[in-house]
């Protein structure tokens, strides 16, 4: 049986983590933590996309239940 990684079941929540994280940064850009808190947003978003990916790939689809072999 092939094991399913963490990121494939948890997503979304990077996802919608790294798109707040980018949005904060924005609005303190002009600040000097205003780049440290982009890096974070674009690692969540990374991670979520690998999550996406990986369900893709495997023919999970986004929602439905996790292919196991």
């Amino acid at each position: 049986m092939r094991e399913v990684p963490w990121v494939a079941q948890v997503w979304l929540p990077y996802l919608l983590a790294g798109i707040l994280w980018i949005i904060l940064s924005a609005a303190v850009l002009g600040e000097p933590q205003g780049a440290g808190i982009m890096f974070i947003g674009v690692s969540c978003l990374s991670i979520g996309s690998v999550g996406v990916s990986w369900r893709l790939s495997h023919g999970g689809g986004l929602y439905g239940p996790l292919p196991r072999d």
